[in-house]
Protein backbone atom coordinates (compact mmCIF):
# COMPACT_ATOMS: atom_id res chain seq x y z
CA UNK A 1 0.00 0.00 0.00
CA UNK A 2 2.83 2.39 0.78
CA UNK A 3 4.31 1.85 -2.68
CA UNK A 4 0.99 2.76 -4.24
CA UNK A 5 0.79 6.02 -2.36
CA UNK A 6 4.10 7.06 -3.91
CA UNK A 7 2.41 8.01 -7.17
CA UNK A 8 0.41 10.78 -5.57
CA UNK A 9 3.22 11.95 -3.29
CA UNK A 10 5.80 12.11 -6.04
CA UNK A 11 3.60 14.31 -8.21
CA UNK A 12 3.76 17.10 -5.65
CA UNK A 13 6.46 19.70 -6.06
CA UNK A 14 7.76 22.42 -3.79
CA UNK A 15 9.22 25.51 -5.44
CA UNK A 16 9.50 23.65 -8.75
CA UNK A 17 11.52 20.79 -7.25
CA UNK A 18 10.19 17.36 -6.49
CA UNK A 19 11.41 16.94 -2.92
CA UNK A 20 9.66 13.62 -2.33
CA UNK A 21 11.20 11.96 -5.37
CA UNK A 22 14.63 13.36 -4.52
CA UNK A 23 14.32 11.99 -0.97
CA UNK A 24 13.21 8.62 -2.29
CA UNK A 25 16.23 8.36 -4.58
CA UNK A 26 18.59 9.51 -1.86
CA UNK A 27 17.41 7.24 0.96
CA UNK A 28 15.75 4.14 -0.52
CA UNK A 29 15.85 4.37 -4.31
CA UNK A 30 17.38 0.94 -4.93
CA UNK A 31 14.77 -0.96 -2.95
CA UNK A 32 11.76 1.11 -3.95
CA UNK A 33 12.37 1.03 -7.70
CA UNK A 34 13.03 -2.72 -7.57
CA UNK A 35 9.75 -3.25 -5.69
CA UNK A 36 7.82 -1.10 -8.16
CA UNK A 37 9.30 -2.99 -11.12
CA UNK A 38 8.33 -6.27 -9.44
CA UNK A 39 4.73 -5.01 -9.21
CA UNK A 40 4.78 -4.26 -12.93
CA UNK A 41 5.87 -7.82 -13.70
CA UNK A 42 2.93 -9.43 -11.88
CA UNK A 43 0.62 -11.62 -13.93
CA UNK A 44 -3.14 -11.29 -13.87
CA UNK A 45 -6.03 -9.42 -15.37
CA UNK A 46 -8.19 -8.99 -12.29
CA UNK A 47 -9.21 -5.46 -11.26
CA UNK A 48 -6.93 -5.38 -8.23
CA UNK A 49 -3.79 -6.36 -10.14
CA UNK A 50 -4.53 -3.88 -12.92
CA UNK A 51 -5.14 -1.08 -10.41
CA UNK A 52 -1.90 -1.86 -8.59
CA UNK A 53 -0.01 -1.87 -11.88
CA UNK A 54 -1.59 1.43 -12.90
CA UNK A 55 -0.42 3.08 -9.67
CA UNK A 56 3.05 1.56 -10.08
CA UNK A 57 3.29 2.91 -13.64
CA UNK A 58 2.31 6.38 -12.40
CA UNK A 59 5.07 6.22 -9.78
CA UNK A 60 7.64 5.18 -12.41
CA UNK A 61 6.42 7.96 -14.70
CA UNK A 62 7.09 10.62 -12.07
CA UNK A 63 10.31 9.01 -10.79
CA UNK A 64 11.83 8.98 -14.27
CA UNK A 65 10.93 12.57 -15.12
CA UNK A 66 13.78 14.02 -17.20
CA UNK A 67 14.24 17.27 -15.22
CA UNK A 68 14.26 15.29 -11.97
CA UNK A 69 16.89 12.84 -13.18
CA UNK A 70 18.95 15.67 -14.66
CA UNK A 71 18.90 17.48 -11.33
CA UNK A 72 19.87 14.31 -9.50
CA UNK A 73 22.72 13.63 -11.92
CA UNK A 74 24.32 16.88 -10.78
CA UNK A 75 24.07 15.78 -7.14
CA UNK A 76 27.22 14.18 -5.73
CA UNK A 77 25.27 11.71 -3.58
CA UNK A 78 23.22 10.29 -6.45
CA UNK A 79 24.54 6.89 -7.53
CA UNK A 80 21.40 4.88 -8.33
CA UNK A 81 20.72 3.61 -11.84
CA UNK A 82 17.22 2.66 -13.03
CA UNK A 83 17.10 -0.69 -14.84
CA UNK A 84 15.89 0.82 -18.12
CA UNK A 85 15.61 -2.42 -20.18
CA UNK A 86 13.54 -4.09 -17.45
CA UNK A 87 11.27 -1.06 -17.07
CA UNK A 88 10.89 -0.70 -20.84
CA UNK A 89 9.91 -4.37 -21.23
CA UNK A 90 7.23 -3.95 -18.58
CA UNK A 91 5.93 -0.72 -20.10
CA UNK A 92 5.75 -2.22 -23.60
CA UNK A 93 3.91 -5.24 -22.25
CA UNK A 94 1.41 -3.12 -20.31
CA UNK A 95 0.94 -0.62 -23.15
CA UNK A 96 -0.06 -3.44 -25.50
CA UNK A 97 -2.62 -4.88 -23.07
CA UNK A 98 -6.19 -3.82 -23.81
CA UNK A 99 -7.67 -4.79 -20.43
CA UNK A 100 -7.21 -1.37 -18.78
CA UNK A 101 -7.13 1.79 -20.97
CA UNK A 102 -5.72 3.97 -18.15
CA UNK A 103 -2.89 1.52 -17.61
CA UNK A 104 -2.21 1.57 -21.35
CA UNK A 105 -2.02 5.37 -21.41
CA UNK A 106 0.33 5.65 -18.42
CA UNK A 107 2.57 2.88 -19.73
CA UNK A 108 2.74 4.52 -23.17
CA UNK A 109 3.58 7.83 -21.50
CA UNK A 110 6.52 6.23 -19.72
CA UNK A 111 7.98 4.98 -22.98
Amino acid sequence: ASLLSLGSMIQQTKNGQNVYARALYRFSGDYTIEDILALLERNGNDRRTLYIQEQAVKAIFYLTDAPLLKGLANDDLFTFQVDIPRALRSMLDLASSDTNPNLQRWAASCI
